[in-house]
């Protein structure tokens, strides 16, 4: 796969809004993506790059944006775990599926790193 075919993502360390999800999930340490934005809470960039199933659980999240678009996404996200639950929700079950695939993330490139 060449640098054009890749998913561009970015890391974002110490926002507002994954402070947020961490107080609503009770967590020490979250990620939260929104379009082709990981959102951290709790951890580094460093942290969540060598963690390589976490980073591409949270990878196949900017995958699905991509696919089904911000607002429709976040719909079906709500809807599936308001349904199910968070552990049952079809997106998360993908995610779990996609930390276990080996190169995942090689379709992925990271930009705009912030800098700590």
């Amino acid at each position: 796969m060449d640098h054009a075919e890749k998913i561009i993502f970015r890391i974002q360390e110490d926002a507002w809004i994954s402070s947020l999800a961490a107080y609503v999930l009770k967590g020490k340490k979250v990620a939260l993506v929104i379009g082709n934005c990981i959102y951290l809470h709790g951890t580094k960039e460093t942290e969540l790059l060598e963690s390589t199933a976490w980073l591409r659980h949270e990878l196949m999240h900017v995958q699905q944006y991509k696919k089904e678009g911000i607002g429709w996404f976040l719909i079906q996200y709500g809807w599936e775990s308001i349904r199910k639950g968070y552990w049952n929700n079809r997106y998360e079950i993908e995610a779990r599926d996609a930390a276990k695939v080996i190169d995942f993330e090689k379709k992925f490139e990271v930009v705009s790193r912030r800098r700590s």
